[in-house]
């Protein structure tokens, strides 16, 4: 038998390792989602355990930007994260904070306050369990500056309803935080 046959049980054995391996690492993964909801920031770049994840997210904008939502994938655990002008690795600027990331979960990060304020970053549990049929799912998330003590509510009606007649769907929602999920009945006009 020629050498390279003798071999071929050993590579195979290796190469199936190597797969179960990189399949069981994948349980140490996490996925993120960022978006800048810091109004007076410029465009930053964030970094993850040192790592540059995303290049320039201007404000109002959320990376990876595409639709149906898709995540980068970082190790779980006690993730640092900081953000920084672009080109700049020296001055870090809000959303700088420290996240608890657990395996196989996927998360959205919320940079909320001003630049300056060094607000730790909002970290949300994401669920994209497929909705029940001829249902929408969806969450709000409060993350104004100029949010009221109390919070606010949120009413979900057709444009120009009177909202005085109804209950609203999320009440007192504070700044920094997130409704749980809403179920509403999906209707094509």
């Amino acid at each position: 038998m020629s050498r390279s046959l003798k071999a071929l049980p050993l590579t195979l054995a290796l190469a199936a390792l190597s797969i179960f391996a990189i399949g069981c690492a994948s349980s140490n993964q996490a996925q993120i989602r960022v978006i800048n909801a810091i109004p007076d920031s410029g465009p930053v770049d964030v970094y993850v355990n040192g790592t540059k994840i995303i290049t320039n997210l201007p404000f109002n904008t959320v990376q990876p930007a595409t639709t149906p939502a898709s995540y980068l994938a970082v190790i779980s655990g006690s993730d640092t994260m900081q953000s920084f002008p672009p080109g700049d690795t020296i001055n870090p600027i809000s959303p700088s904070g420290v996240l608890s990331l657990n395996g196989s979960t996927q998360y959205t990060v919320v940079g909320v306050g001003l630049e300056l304020n060094e607000s730790a970053p909002l970290l949300l549990t994401d669920d994209n369990t497929v909705p029940t049929s001829g249902n929408v799912e969806f969450r709000i998330v409060n993350a104004s500056l100029s949010s009221p003590v109390g919070g606010v509510d949120v009413y979900i009606v057709p444009p120009g309803t009177d909202i005085t007649k109804f209950t609203p769907q999320i009440s007192g929602l504070g700044n920094g935080q997130a409704s749980a999920y809403q179920s509403l009945d999906f209707i094509t006009s």
